[in-house]
């Protein structure tokens, strides 16, 4: 199986999923848009010496930065998705990565939360889709299942549910 988790930052959504995979025979490539970042997922990531690392930017092609399509069993991303300048194109980059029959698994807050805010502004980019008529910096559950529908994902879920 193959697994790529995007925007992983310093690592702290990957030390979370790698304890589920440790008996599988997983190629499990680590990656974000900073060097920086990455060497510090490496570092906080050594008791998984089975773990690459790499550098993947979800606003740009997969394929110019060597990602060819079809790669990927898995692509995890733990607050990353908000901070693409277009969520929907983004969301079709990684489409494409997927072999077919793939799973992207990822968290994103729903609503503007003030704690997420304040520690993440500095990273966010301007949005370019949706979010920049509203100002607001995330999509709601709404507009997350609008934007995966017409970037091609089906048989959405999400958890928890609405009303939770």
């Amino acid at each position: 199986e193959t697994v790529l988790e995007v925007g992983a930052g310093t690592g702290s959504t990957t030390q979370a999923v790698l304890p589920a995979l440790a008996n599988a025979s997983v190629d499990y490539l680590c990656t974000d848009v900073s060097r920086y970042f990455s060497e510090q997922a490496a570092e906080r990531l050594k008791d998984w010496p089975w773990v690459r690392h790499g550098v993947f930017d979800i606003d740009r092609p997969a394929l110019a930065q060597g990602y060819p399509s079809q790669s990927w069993d898995l692509i995890v991303a733990g607050g990353v998705l908000n901070a693409a300048r277009d969520t929907e194109r983004s969301l079709a980059t990684l489409l494409a990565l997927l072999k077919p029959g793939g799973w992207l698994v990822f968290s994103e807050p729903t609503q503007e939360e003030f704690w997420v805010m304040a520690s993440q502004a500095f990273m966010l980019n301007q949005a370019s889709d949706e979010r920049q008529l509203s100002s607001a910096t995330f999509l709601d559950l709404s507009q997350w299942q609008s934007a995966l529908a017409r970037a091609g994902f089906h048989g959405n879920r999400s958890l928890p549910a609405a009303t939770h």
